[in-house]
């Protein structure tokens, strides 16, 4: 619809040079395998990644820009809930627990890895590592206590999960001709089963997100990727895809649901971030002057969060320029260039408008509230609750010439 609009190729290179917050594992789980050394490397990330769902109220952006963490000023419309208020400096760690029976599965020495939280802290999710770099199951906490999915497939990976325990992911058959052995599934009330997927798309399969209601979207390719397309299983109706239509081909980089429960979808445009519609219509949400690389991450009720490459590395040993987390108001369309000291990536956001990094969350006032490690390690948070007052993510080696086991864990704030 715009000539601007670019072909996501380019996009995706770059997005793959870091973790991103859904794993696709489509040919013998290699995507795995490149996850596996970037989460080792992680303090040479060059670039920002995590598509999420975008909110269609954005206007063109306007720059502003919050005090240094710990400065009491309260950035443009940003309203810190009253839990937010009263949070503590750090927030505590306790390691989640691993679930039994996981080398029967085929995983490797019981390591996991958190994908998402629902919006309660209650459902947190994980996938694994098996043999040959792929995912031989998913792994579900309720409330602190470990299960392991009964799921199908040599490799499947949790991506999405509601605040009534409903799981979604994707999954790989590898007795499955090349290239087409790729399914969604959902889990529910004990029970896991496939979608059903709209005749003729088999490829890049990705789920990003079921909503509260039940509901799933994702997007698909054609075989040889010739034709993507934007897909809603409705609540209720799982197995009755609905192709979105006026998204069919529009180099869909994301597409999450809407504060209106709408599917929501993003890609990329010379000139910012395009905005879709389930009807076609579009709009473009500003990046940040001087910036060489961006990405849009996480919506949450009225903010959008994303990071960019902007001006020179301090630290000559990183390659690239640093990693700054974006903000947008999508109320007023301003922009927020959040500043701090260390891990700079933005992974997830609230509904106060409190940006989840790396390391530590920093509130919509500016104070920044640390995720507690010990020493010699760090956090790679993952996501947080509606609340802003619960985490998801690992505890890792501070530096990649450590070799020490990663910790899934949950952060109490």
């Amino acid at each position: 619809m715009n000539d601007d609009i670019e072909r996501d190729d380019d996009v995706r290179a770059w997005l793959s040079s870091v973790e991103p917050p859904q794993l696709r594992l489509n040919v013998a789980g290699t995507i795995k395998a490149g996850q596996a050394r970037v989460r080792r490397r992680r303090l040479a990330v060059t670039g920002a990644a995590s598509v999420a769902a975008l909110a269609l109220a954005a206007v063109p952006a306007v720059a502003a820009n919050l005090p240094r963490p710990g400065g009491g000023a309260q950035a443009p419309g940003a309203q810190s809930s009253a839990a937010a208020s009263a949070n503590p400096v750090s927030c505590t760690a306790t390691p989640l627990a691993i679930p039994d029976g996981l080398a029967g599965k085929g995983a490797k020495d019981d390591l996991v890895s958190i994908k998402a939280v629902d919006p309660s802290g209650r459902y947190v999710v994980a996938d694994t590592y098996g043999s040959v770099n792929n995912s031989p199951a998913a792994v579900l906490w309720t409330d602190g206590k470990p299960v392991i999915l009964p799921t199908e497939g040599e490799s499947v990976t949790p991506l999405a999960v509601n605040s009534h325990g409903v799981v979604v992911g994707t999954g790989w058959l590898k007795a499955a001709p090349p290239m087409s052995g790729e399914f969604a599934w959902v889990y529910s009330d004990g029970k896991a089963g496939r979608l059903t997927m709209p005749a003729g798309y088999t490829q890049d399969i990705s789920i990003n997100a079921v909503s509260e209601a039940g509901a799933v979207v994702g997007t698909v390719y054609t075989e040889g990727r010739r034709h993507q397309a934007v897909v809603l299983w409705p609540a209720g109706a799982l197995d009755q895809p609905q192709i979105l239509s006026a998204l069919s081909d529009k180099s869909i980089l994301g597409v999450w649901f809407g504060t209106d429960g709408e599917p929501v979808a993003w890609s990329r445009s010379a000139g910012g971030a395009v905005l879709w519609s389930a009807d076609g219509k579009h709009r473009t949400l500003k990046v940040p002057a001087g910036a060489s690389q961006w990405s849009l991450g996480t919506v949450r009720g009225s903010w959008a969060v994303g990071t960019a490459e902007i001006g020179k590395d301090p630290a000559p040993k990183l390659p690239g320029r640093p990693l700054t987390p974006l903000r947008w108001d999508l109320r007023s369309g301003a922009l927020t260039i959040i500043p701090t000291e260390r891990l700079r990536m933005a992974v997830d956001v609230d509904p106060a408008g409190d940006v989840l990094v790396w390391n530590s969350i920093i509130r919509a006032d500016g104070r920044a509230v640390d995720l507690e490690v010990p020493d010699g390690r760090q956090a790679h948070a993952v996501g947080i609750t509606d609340s802003g007052t619960t985490v998801v993510g690992h505890i890792v080696a501070a530096s990649e010439h450590t070799v020490v086991p990663d910790v899934e864990t949950i952060w109490h704030c």
